[in-house]
Order: structure tokens, then C-alpha cells, then sequence
């Protein structure tokens, strides 16, 4: 059976209606589904302060419910990849597939580099992450903590073969730009059911 973990993004005051809109179409395709909720933080300097908390929390769930038996894959939002970036690099959490959802991530950053697949959703209308780009501080263990960049724009930039991008200002008939623009309507009826499809599917190109 597949287990989905969903991660919400920063300055999130309600992730019900971000990443926990994929509950459903996800539980109808025979998943069960969990989400890792941190909270609402109203502060960018909470993200560098908490992040790597969160990112031991998501990497003991991936591991609780591999140990008994399941298949399973992270959906991320946001900061939520920029946590799964961290359970990857620091914990060496490894899923069948991770979703990146308009990344606050560095562009030339490998989200999950153990996972199977990384399947990057960006758009060309993502303003959020640029201006995260310059909200990234210079030193060392904030870098570690908060590696933002402008991911959820640009897509990977990156060389490794398991991340694919899916671009939903072109890739797609219906168009979805903005941030948060997968989750809004009336995009999100096609792109909810989208997204799930595609991280059961293990799709790696667009049909």
C-alpha cells in the first residue's frame, strides 16, 4: 500500500487549503495519507530556526511507515520541499517519489537525491520564491537551515536523472501561475487530480 506524507509551505495559517486538498484525490486512488502539520509561522527567521526540527520529524514518519511495510512518497509545498531537501541531506531520507510543488528551493538543488523520482511542479508565474532567493542569509547555519531559492519558477536546473519538471504555464492546456496556483480554482479541479495521478504513475514526461 502507498503511504502519502503532505508537507505544507510557510506562512501557512491553514494547510487545508494548500497541500491538504490532496488528501482527496490521493485516498481515492487507494492511499492513505497523512499530513506533517508544524504550525503557522509568521516569520522568516522561524523557518531557519525550525526547519531542521521538522526535517528529523518528516524523516522519522517516512521511516515508521516503511518499517511496516509501505511505500512511500512526500508531497512538499513551498518550504515543505526545502524541509524534505533537509530530511534527504541530513537524515538520508529516501521515498519512492517526491513531489515539489512550486519549491522555495534553489534552483540547482537536488530536492531528494536518494529518492526514486522527483517530480518538480513550477510555473513561470512563481514571484513567492524569487523574492525567497533574496530572503536566503549568507552564513552557514542558515544556509543549512533555509536553503530558498527560485525552484518553484525556474523548475531543477540541476543534471541528476531522477527529477523531471512539469512547467504549468506551458506543459498543460489549463494554465496554472502563481504560487499557490495549483490549489486555487478553478485550476485545482484538473491539477488536484494531476498531481496525484502523476506520483502513482511515476510519470516522468508530460502525454
Amino acid at each position: 500500500m502507498n503511504m502519502i506524507i503532505l508537507v505544507h509551505g510557510w506562512n501557512v495559517s491553514d494547510w487545508r487549503s494548500t497541500v491538504g486538498q490532496l488528501r482527496k484525490p490521493f485516498r481515492e486512488l487507494g492511499c492513505k495519507v497523512e499530513m506533517l502539520n508544524y504550525g503557522y509561522w509568521p516569520h522568516t527567521w522561524q523557518a531557519t530556526k525550525f526547519n531542521p526540527s521538522v526535517a528529523l520529524r518528516l524523516s522519522k514518519r517516512v521511516k515508521h511507515w516503511q518499517d511496516k511495510g509501505y511505500n512511500v512518497d512526500v508531497v512538499g509545498h513551498s518550504n515543505g520541499v526545502a524541509i524534505a531537501y533537509i530530511a534527504t541531506k541530513e537524515h538520508g531520507m529516501k521515498v519512492d517519489t517526491l513531489v515539489a510543488i512550486n519549491p522555495a528551493l534553489k534552483a540547482n538543488l537536488n530536492p531528494s537525491k536518494r529518492s526514486n523520482l522527483v517530480q518538480v511542479w513550477h510555473n513561470d508565474g512563481d514571484r513567492a520564491v524569487i523574492l525567497g532567493k533574496w530572503l536566503r542569509w549568507l552564513t552557514g547555519w542558515t544556509r543549512k537551515a533555509r536553503p530558498w531559492g527560485e525552484m518553484g519558477n525556474e523548475g531543477y536546473t540541476g543534471k541528476d536523472k531522477n527529477v523531471v519538471n512539469f512547467n504549468c504555464s506551458k506543459d498543460f492546456s489549463i494554465k496554472a501561475d502563481g504560487h499557490s496556483a495549483v490549489f486555487e480554482a478553478p485550476e485545482n479541479d484538473f491539477y488536484l487530480k494531476a498531481i496525484a495521478l502523476y506520483c502513482l504513475q511515476k510519470k516522468k514526461r508530460v502525454k
